[in-house]
């Protein structure tokens, strides 16, 4: 069993500024990091090396070309792996890239079933609670796609020329869609599976129709099945049942609303299906642990 790390430390916003929801960090790991939480999603590339790293309460053996993703608010960190006493040749220093997400950054990408269907694998249900998931290891064909987007999307965010976030989302988008690929084939999945196409047609319908009222009889209806079926299939396909995914999708909607318009919180309550801005508040507040009000106030001011 590995040691205990000594310290759990809370990683706030501070990489993002006030208009980014994605950033993205270097990391070379010359030593153990203390165990730690975020209030974003990341994306973790390892670009070289070696080293063991803890998420949640499993730890796992990382080298280059694993992709996984740690959800906010779970403890992770890294160790160091040790050499055999009889390898004189030293290890290189581990290489970690950090694409770092915000919840609303992925509100665009739950929208398309293949990246939900990832997404809801590697983060577990609904995106928000820890899975005991393996990193995904990619190919060295396909490391050395991930490797040219990557330095790509380094350049552009460091460069901060105009479009450079629009480059950054297409670029995760990218790397998502080839883990998704891996994943399918993996699992043995079809193309053609036509469960996967009715159920895309429900995620498609879901994020294009969240203001109105939203039931899975009508859903299912829509899709041929019985409601039963619809939720069985949906969880099994995406991680969610379908009232589950209805709630993530209005909820991460909600949330981009408030940052990057000036409507009320009533108005953004309409436009996400809530005819009562009161039980809208109380959802976000169960799904954010702030009210809208604050959590609009704390992202603009931090």
């Amino acid at each position: 069993m590995r040691p205990e790390s000594p310290a759990l430390q809370l990683k706030r916003m501070a990489h993002f500024s006030s208009e980014e929801d994605v950033a993205m960090v270097r990391h070379v790991v010359t030593k153990p990091t203390a165990l730690h939480l975020h209030e974003f999603f990341e994306v973790v590339y390892v670009e070289v090396g070696r080293l063991l790293h803890r998420h949640g309460p499993t730890w796992y053996e990382v080298s280059r070309g694993d992709l996984y993703i740690v959800n906010p608010h779970i403890p992770h960190g890294y160790d160091l792996i040790t050499p055999p006493a009889a390898q004189d040749a030293p290890q290189p220093d581990a290489c970690i890239w950090n694409l770092l997400l915000t919840e609303e950054a992925l509100a665009p990408l739950i929208s398309d079933p293949v990246l939900n269907s990832l997404i809801g694998h590697l983060t577990g249900r609904g995106g928000r609670g820890f899975t005991n998931c393996p990193p995904l290891h990619l190919s060295g064909q396909e490391s050395a796609i991930v490797d040219r987007i990557i330095k790509m999307m380094w350049e552009e965010y460091n460069a901060k020329q105009p479009g450079y976030r629009t480059i950054l989302h297409g670029g995760i988008s990218i790397i998502l869609t080839l883990a998704a690929r891996k994943l399918s084939w993996a699992a043995g999945e079809s193309k053609t599976d036509h469960r996967c196409a009715r159920v895309a047609g429900i995620i498609r319908y879901v994020y294009e129709h969240c203001h109105e009222p939203l039931r899975v009889t009508d859903l299912a209806r829509e899709a041929g099945w019985t409601p039963g079926h619809l939720n069985r299939t949906f969880k099994e396909l995406t991680g969610d049942t379908v009232q589950e995914y209805i709630g993530r999708v209005r909820m991460a909607k909600a949330a981009h609303m408030l940052l990057t318009s000036d409507w009320s919180v009533e108005q953004i309550a309409g436009q996400v299906g809530y005819g009562d801005a009161r039980a809208f508040r109380r959802a976000f507040k169960r799904y954010y642990k702030d009210a809208p009000g604050d959590y609009r106030l704390a992202k603009v001011t931090s």
